[in-house]
């Protein structure tokens, strides 16, 4: 699987077992910007802050050989979510249809998304996973809606809300007196 390299995410290091010219390495240093390390040949690493970071690998062969690198990793913030209805008052038993403008910087793409229409009384269906749902709403009051888009499990988006007003249609019953 490709790395997000999102904040929230782990950064998966991995290094070679042998060197320049095939000679063998047995220790591994792997040095990150805030002064932690690790001495293992492959290494994760979770950021704190979004950036670049230069992460330096140290390496000895068993022949005293010692090789050193130091890699630029662009850390991503995590992704914004955003909507926008396409009518955000309406009357009751109208739909709302819903279109995701999230992002996120990095080169993954948004790949999950979670709705809260807050419509409660319609059940199941108050909430969805696809990118740009819609929503019959058959009471008239104010909702509340939520959303949420992700990377993976761990980088998403904070929750972001909504309002949409749903209006009682008008009352056209009238009477008129008998005999007219």
């Amino acid at each position: 699987a490709s790395q997000t390299q999102c904040v929230t995410d782990p950064l998966q290091l991995t290094s070679p077992n042998a060197g320049a010219g095939g000679l063998a390495i047995n220790q591994w240093l792997w040095t990150f910007p805030d002064a932690t390390t690790a001495n293992t040949q492959n290494t994760s690493h979770t950021f704190t802050t979004a950036g670049i970071k230069l992460i330096k690998l140290n390496v000895v062969s068993a022949e005293g050989c010692v090789f050193d690198t130091t890699k630029p990793y662009t850390i991503h913030p995590r992704p914004s979510a955003s909507f926008t209805p396409n009518n955000a008052t309406l009357c009751e038993g109208g739909a709302v249809s819903f279109t995701n403008t999230g992002s996120y910087a990095g080169t993954q793409p948004v790949n999950s998304h979670w709705w809260q229409f807050g419509d409660a009384a319609s059940g199941g269906s108050n909430i969805s996973t696809t990118q740009n749902p819609s929503h019959n709403y058959t009471n008239y009051q104010s909702y509340t809606v939520q959303h949420v888009i992700g990377i993976s499990s761990t980088c998403v988006s904070d929750t972001i809300t909504g309002l949409v007003n749903v209006y009682a249609k008008p009352n056209n019953v009238f009477s008129y007196p008998a005999g007219c």
